[in-house]
């Protein structure tokens, strides 16, 4: 739990777990005799935007320490559609609580509105929710629209109480948080899902729902023709119908499966020479020419050297995708040519094949390792590094800048095209997802967080990144 997304009602600290039973170090929710206290997320996770949402689960994990009875009067309970915060220290005046009531023996289903609670379901607790040295698991799930909102108040992954909330005043939307009275809980772990309005986990995230619209779009686990374990075409997913396409069997990348990352069909580009020269290549659209809007390249890749040198460049660089003068991006290893740079992601976003590079210094640190790496240009040369430059595992790495002009030439997936082959990427593409358009910076969260859940490293996301805990969904 980050403390900069709460309200910060509840002067709550972290110790080290009494319980036994917990993980690392604890938040004390407490609050004393015939007292009550509650705080609220008012922030995404690792982000500023306002916490909105309507339909979810407010999850906790909890537990308490043996030989005490500290909590044998005590309340403890997670909060959902917190609104219309008053007071100091300020307290939410309408909300649903799904609460643990151990001085009356219930679990209760409380609505509060106007400051005001009324307890709309209860039962007998279960002597086992509050069993010492064990971590325990308390979820409220709130879900529906404006005529009925549906509530349940779950315990160690059983439905304790279910209760629908169908008055003139349903709660429509606001903060989750937590709720003790009383008592105090040691509580490791606050969670939210998202859930529909029906009350159904939300569909996932992908690129297609993103703002900004897709140019390309060649996936892994779709639209692969092979043949003899090489690749002759990569269908674009995009709807723009700009396939990667390569007839020439030696050219053709290899048809890899497994890696030891996920299903489906990796393709591996390893060139041996003159004739075999692996790319793919897709015919040039107006909808790949994006001088005036912009574009943003995403690209989940295993570099295995960080570029093959075919005699036309003193930089060792091999490209994911080229489309010559007007934009590239790719793994580079310069050494000796400029920018002298080692381990770097590069591009080239200007007007001729030597024009100005731009370059993300020691990147891509490792070779044979899994990469989100992602490119958002910059029209503006406004240099805004919240939106726009090179990221690697969904942090910061340079900045970028403005396109160069529109060419008519195709667009190269795994080498530089410049009136000759050149410049080879050696290793394995899994997923390309080109933007027409400089994506937001949700947006460009949220394809990280996509290509990361996809092929399971999301642990690589930074601590504060939204979608390390979780799958963006829609």
């Amino acid at each position: 739990m980050s403390k900069s997304n709460w309200n910060g009602s509840a002067s709550w600290g972290t110790i080290e777990d009494p319980t036994g039973a917990l993980e690392g170090r604890v938040l004390v929710v407490t609050a004393g005799s015939c007292a009550s206290s509650e705080d609220y997320v008012t922030q995404v996770v690792g982000t500023s935007e306002a916490f909105s949402k309507a339909n979810y689960k407010a999850c906790a994990y909890y537990g308490f320490p043996t030989g005490t009875d500290e909590f044998a009067g005590g309340k403890f309970g997670v909060i959902a559609r917190a609104g219309s915060l008053t007071g100091a220290p300020s307290t939410a005046q309408n909300c649903y609580i799904g609460l643990i009531d151990n001085e009356f023996n219930k679990y209760k289903i409380i609505k509060r509105y106007n400051g005001t609670d009324t307890v709309l379901a209860e039962c007998d607790i279960s002597p086992s929710a509050l069993t010492a040295g064990y971590r325990h698991k308390i979820d409220l799930i709130c879900t529906g629209s404006a005529t009925v909102v549906s509530l349940k108040l779950q315990i160690d992954e059983a439905t304790v109480l279910s209760v629908a909330d169908n008055t003139s005043s349903v709660i429509l939307t606001g903060f989750a948080g937590l709720y003790v009275e009383s008592g105090t809980v040691y509580v490791d772990s606050f969670i939210i899902y998202e859930y529909t309005v029906d009350g159904l986990a939300p569909a996932d995230w992908a690129p297609n729902n993103a703002a900004t619209s897709l140019a390309m779009w060649l996936k892994h686990d779709t639209g692969i023709t092979q043949a003899s374990g090489t690749v002759s075409q990569w269908a674009d997913q995009s709807g723009n119908a700009n396939n990667a396409n390569q007839a020439t069997v030696n050219q053709q990348p290899e048809a890899v499966t497994g890696s030891g990352i996920s299903s489906g069909t990796f393709l591996k580009f390893v060139s041996g020479g003159a004739g075999t020269e692996k790319h793919l290549t897709v015919t040039d659209t107006a909808s790949l020419d994006l001088n005036a809007s912009g574009l943003s390249i995403f690209a989940f890749i295993r570099p295995l050297t960080y570029g093959v040198n075919a005699g036309v460049s003193t930089v060792d660089i091999g490209y994911v995708v080229d489309k010559d003068t007007a934009y590239s991006f790719g793994t580079a290893n310069d050494t000796a040519g400029s920018p002298a740079n080692v381990k770097t992601l590069r591009s080239d976003l200007n007007t001729s094949v030597s024009g100005t590079v731009y370059a993300a210094d020691n990147a891509i640190e490792n070779l044979n390792t899994w990469y989100v790496s992602g490119l958002v240009s910059d029209i503006s040369s406004a240099a805004n590094t919240a939106v726009n430059g090179f990221f690697v595992n969904g942090a910061f790495s340079a900045n970028s800048t403005t396109l160069g002009a529109n060419t008519a030439t195709d667009l190269i997936v795994g080498a530089k095209n410049s009136g000759a082959l050149a410049n080879m990427f050696n290793g394995y593409i899994a997923e390309i997802i080109l933007f027409s358009g400089e994506v937001t910076t949700a947006d460009r969260q949220k394809v990280e967080g996509y290509l990361s859940w996809k092929f399971g490293v999301e642990g690589n996301l930074p601590l504060d990144h939204p979608y390390r805990l979780y799958k963006p969904t829609v």
